[in-house]
C-alpha cells in the first residue's frame, strides 16, 4: 500500500486547523502590526538614547553648569522625552482602525 500526504485519518482536521490558525495569526497581525511597531519602537528608543546622551553631555563635570543650568537642562531633556513619547503614540494610534458602530436604521 502507498501512502502519501493525501492519506491519513486525521485530514480533514488537519487541514481545518491549518486553515484556522492562519486565519487567526493574520487577524492578530493585522491588529497588532508587530513588524511596524518594532521598528517604531526601535526608532523611538534611539530617539531617546541620542537626547538622553545630549543632556548628559550638557551635564558634564568640564562644562561646570550652575543649579540653575541642571534644573533647566533636566526639564527640557523631560519635555523632549515626553514629546517624543507623543509623536510615538501618535504615529502608533494613527493606522489603528477600530471596529464601525452599525446602526440599525430599519427599526422605528
Amino acid at each position: 500500500m502507498k501512502f502519501t500526504t493525501t492519506d491519513f485519518a486525521w485530514q480533514p482536521q488537519a487541514v481545518s486547523a491549518a486553515g484556522v490558525s492562519v486565519a487567526v495569526l493574520t487577524g492578530l497581525h493585522t491588529f497588532y502590526r508587530w513588524d511596524q511597531s518594532w521598528v517604531l519602537l526601535r526608532n523611538t528608543e534611539r530617539t531617546i538614547t541620542a537626547e538622553y546622551w545630549n543632556w548628559r553631555a550638557a551635564l558634564a563635570p568640564e562644562n561646570r553648569p550652575s543649579d540653575a543650568d541642571v534644573v533647566a537642562s533636566t526639564k527640557a531633556f523631560l519635555a523632549t522625552l515626553s514629546e517624543i513619547r507623543g509623536e510615538e503614540a501618535q504615529v502608533f494610534f494613527q493606522d489603528l482602525s477600530f471596529p464601525a458602530v452599525v446602526v440599525n436604521q430599519s427599526r422605528p
